[in-house]
């Protein structure tokens, strides 16, 4: 409702203290323009005029409109020193506006206002919804709720990390470990820039391998490098997978090169062949194994499933033998330098 211009009451009485009133009675009229001002508790002795005597009313009808709610923060320069923000949450994301039809067309957004001067830590605060016009005018409009909930994410500098850890001991005879893994093989920690930026890698600790009888599933704390103020996520499994065998024996063998073109040469690297030997474990029953020589079993590459290009790749390395025997290897990969064959040779 819009009421326009100011008025003026001139009283010819000066004593009372009764409550006055102008008012404009609108109980029964629709939309549109009326003109009707009328006053009430004045003694009936007292002489009263308005001036002017009419009033223009402006009726619209009451209509309801659901609308997002921006956060708007404020001093974001001055959050604690190297300290980032995240994406604020709103709680609810949208509100009920209810106004006349011309206020409702005009607002422009609907903005919540948080001072995060001085924050190093995510907080929460109950925030007054405002209604803004197109030049920035405050509008009037009933809202509701009037107040939202607005969570401010206060972020330390973080980092991605790799984890570590060591084994000691050996298992009872028989007990051959088949994989060890990680639930998480890296995790994030947070902290201040220098301290976390020469933090390459977390030790977790070291595993008693004698301590082991069986598989299981272990839970382990990442402990706090110094200058981490936390770590994510903060406990990791460590999943221990072990394979029981009657009987086992190693070998040590060459490796030899299946399927390599004429058109090219390939050679194990010194530094990473040693003596030319990789061993391989072999398990099974005591029978197969006594029966068994180094002439039963090679190690090979099979370089037709290879993409071959000039240069060092790493490739697999495959393992020939009797069917009723296992085997693993100590190392299931090795670096091979690619060369093409020089004419001639």
């Amino acid at each position: 409702m819009f009421v326009s211009p100011a008025h003026r009451v001139h009283l010819r009485y000066s004593k009372s203290q009764t409550s006055y009133e102008v008012y404009v009675d609108l109980s029964e009229h629709g939309t549109g323009s009326y003109v009707d001002v009328q006053t009430a508790n004045f003694p009936s002795g007292l002489n009263v005029s308005v001036e002017p005597s009419t009033v223009r009313v402006v009726l619209e009808e009451r209509q309801a409109v659901t609308l997002p709610v921006d956060v708007e923060l404020m001093n974001e320069e001055q959050i604690a020193e190297g300290h980032t923000i995240g994406d604020p949450e709103v709680n609810p994301g949208e509100v009920e506006v209810h106004a006349g039809a011309s206020v409702l067309d005009n607002i422009t957004s609907l903005q919540a206002f948080v001072d995060v001067a001085g924050a190093d830590e995510t907080f929460t605060e109950v925030v007054e919804v405002i209604a803004y016009g197109p030049y920035g005018e405050q509008l009037d409009a009933h809202i509701d709720p009037e107040s939202v909930e607005i969570t401010v994410p206060i972020r330390l500098p973080s980092k991605e990390v790799p984890l570590e850890y060591d084994t000691t001991g050996e298992l009872e005879d028989g007990l051959e470990v088949l994989e060890m893994t990680l639930s998480d093989e890296a995790v994030t920690i947070y902290g201040r820039y220098d301290d976390i930026n020469d933090i390459d890698s977390i030790h977790i600790g070291t595993l008693d391998l004698s301590s082991i009888e069986e598989s299981e599933t272990r839970e382990v704390e990442i402990p706090l490098p110094d200058g981490v103020s936390y770590v994510r996520p903060e406990v990791i499994e460590l999943d221990i997978l072990l394979d029981e065998f009657e009987e086992s024996t190693s070998l040590d063998l060459e490796i030899e090169m299946d399927n390599l073109p004429e058109t090219y040469n390939a050679s194990i690297p010194e530094e990473q062949d040693g003596d030319r030997a990789y061993r391989v474990t072999v398990h099974g029953d005591e029978e197969a194994l006594s029966e068994l020589s180094e002439e039963d079993i090679r190690l090979y590459i099979d370089f037709s499933e290879e993409e071959l290009e000039t240069g060092e790749q790493v490739v697999p390395i495959q393992v020939e033998g009797p069917n009723d025997l296992e085997y693993r290897l100590e190392v299931e990969e090795v670096p091979v330098e690619i060369t093409e064959t020089v004419a001639g040779e």
